[in-house]
């Protein structure tokens, strides 16, 4: 079954920092999920190596606004994808992120 999922952004924190709220709100009929996984993608535009910009560093990068906070509520080192264990219906995951344009 898909989790119905809520989805809110706190951005009252200090400059650049979010809070990313995700509620399980369903299915009633499932009592509880074993894991989440939340990925940031990136914005779409096409980037090609150049000079002294890799391939890796390029596919490391976050493009967009937002990453989740490296090392934080279960994210990894490129602030790309988190994941955190299970929850039951009604419950909330907190995710930490961080805004571009004030790193």
């Amino acid at each position: 079954m898909r989790p119905e999922l809520l989805l809110a952004l706190d951005m009252k924190w200090p400059p650049g920092v979010g809070l990313l709220v995700v509620k399980l709100m369903g299915p009633r009929d499932v009592e509880r999920y074993d894991r989440i996984r939340a990925e940031v993608r990136d914005d779409g535009k096409d980037r090609r190596p150049r000079h002294d910009v890799t391939a890796e560093r390029i596919r490391r990068q976050v493009w967009g606004p937002f990453r989740r906070r490296p090392g934080t509520d279960g994210a990894d080192q490129d602030g790309r994808a988190a994941e955190q264990n299970g929850q039951a219906v009604t419950d909330s995951w907190l995710f930490t992120l961080d805004n571009h344009r004030h790193l």
